[in-house]
């Protein structure tokens, strides 16, 4: 347990990300979560069954926590992630970014 300075209980927070093979979504989606101002929070990466090693690098060049899931499914992958990590979770997809029709 920790305390802001307010003395109000702040909990930690786990930020579970989702993935299958979007290594460069995932480097843009932890880019965003390296700006979170909460002050206890972990990550964890959970690669749906992977066809290569590219997510695990981008995980580790973060320095985040990485696991797989083998068996293919949103739901698998987030079961798996909140069996590793903490009462308070943030789930995170990766998702593509659709380009502006008017580009």
């Amino acid at each position: 347990m920790s305390s802001n300075n307010a003395g109000m209980f702040t909990p930690s927070c786990s930020v579970l990300i989702c993935t299958r093979n979007r290594p460069d979504e995932l480097n843009r989606c932890l880019e965003g979560v390296s700006r979170l101002l909460h002050p206890r929070f972990d990550v964890l990466v959970v690669d749906n069954a992977p066809a290569g090693q590219r997510t695990r690098e981008v995980s580790g060049r973060w320095g985040i926590r990485y696991i797989v899931e083998p068996v293919v499914g949103l739901s698998r992958a987030r079961n798996r992630g909140a069996r590793e990590r903490g009462r308070v979770i943030s789930f995170l997809t990766c998702q593509r970014r659709r380009a502006n029709a008017t580009e």
